[in-house]
């Protein structure tokens, strides 16, 4: 839409946002309520002032953050402490063994904060499944077949890493998936992880490589 709360966290995106999400999915709340990524540091507070009355009212039962740096997520927590508010429950990084920025600062804030953790790109779009080979063209259908723009090819460095990780993998016992996602579901403060899935194959892969 053209409307001024059609995009951003603002108070009145976030009221009229979510009671369309709602009517959308046909249910009277939602379980973890995202803010997608940090909007204009005025805006906080009443951000905060509307997550805290969709608490209330029962829309949401909590509410988490994606893509915010540790200073983001502490001046976020401080706004919620002054105001008197929750703080959020849920924290949504890039987490993947070949992105571990967050592990750095975001991961610890959040396991001090007693912040879940619920990492996305675990993946790293495809990159950790094992699919894409050196000196193969992309597989039909995945990621880098499809959207190009959205996975830059390996080079040579990359696919070093990516066959060294796979070693480490089979070691275990593990297919290179697998072993990227338990690798990730192990980091502190690591509750669950955000996976991806075209078919429901994948999603039974994911599952036994927890068990």
């Amino acid at each position: 839409g053209g409307a001024p709360e059609d995009e951003g966290t603002s108070a009145p995106a976030v009221r009229k946002q979510l009671h369309a999400s709602l009517a959308r999915l046909q249910t009277g709340y939602v379980d973890v309520y995202y803010l997608h990524r940090p909007d204009a540091p005025e805006l906080l507070d009443d951000t905060l002032l509307e997550l805290a009355r969709c608490l209330r009212d029962g829309a949401i039962r909590c509410y988490g953050v994606s893509n915010y740096s540790a200073l983001q997520l502490r001046a976020l927590l401080d706004a919620a402490r002054a105001l008197g508010v929750p703080p959020p429950a849920a924290c949504q990084p890039p987490l993947s063994l070949l992105k571990t920025g967050a592990l750095d600062e975001l991961i610890p804030l959040c396991a001090a904060e007693g912040i879940s953790v619920m990492p996305y790109q675990v993946y790293e779009g495809g990159l950790l499944t094992g699919k894409y080979r050196r000196g193969a063209p992309p597989p039909k259908g995945s990621r880098r077949d499809e959207m190009p723009a959205w996975l830059a090819a390996p080079d040579g460095a990359a696919f070093d890493r990516l066959e060294a990780l796979e070693a480490d993998a089979a070691r275990m016992g593990l297919d290179l998936a697998g072993y990227a996602l338990r690798w990730a579901l192990g980091r502190p403060a690591v509750a669950s992880a955000v996976v991806g899935a075209k078919n429901a194959g994948q999603l039974d892969a994911a599952v036994a490589a927890t068990a």
